[in-house]
């Protein structure tokens, strides 16, 4: 069952929040995938996962994403994660804030 539309709205400002402080250049972009790719019983955070989990077993290993979540991805697997961060970046911002409440949307402006 999935949790409270509150809840959801809280990890999808919460993802939002973390793409902005990434950066494709360092270890940001990599657990910033991590917290993508964590469960969240969230509807709408699941389609985003499973686009990152995506990109990472293509251009990465099948086991790629499961490492990730581990945190003992090797070098290799941390340039696919930067890669990730970079090829949904825009797609990960336009899905999320459709699905925002007003209150919320306004919210993610000053992130």
């Amino acid at each position: 069952m999935g949790k409270t539309k509150e809840y959801c709205q809280n990890k999808m400002i919460q993802i939002l929040k973390a793409q902005k402080e990434a950066s494709p250049m360092d270890a940001s972009s990599v657990f910033f995938v991590r917290k993508v790719l964590a469960k969240s019983h969230c509807f709408e955070l699941e389609q985003i996962r499973l686009q990152y989990a995506s990109y990472l077993k293509q251009h990465g290993t099948y086991s790629t994403p499961k490492n990730v979540v581990k945190g003992v991805e090797d070098s290799t697997e941390q340039k696919v994660c930067k890669a990730a961060f970079v090829h949904n970046r825009t797609w990960t911002e336009e899905f999320i804030t459709p699905r925002l409440t007003w209150k919320n949307y306004f919210k993610s402006f000053f992130l």
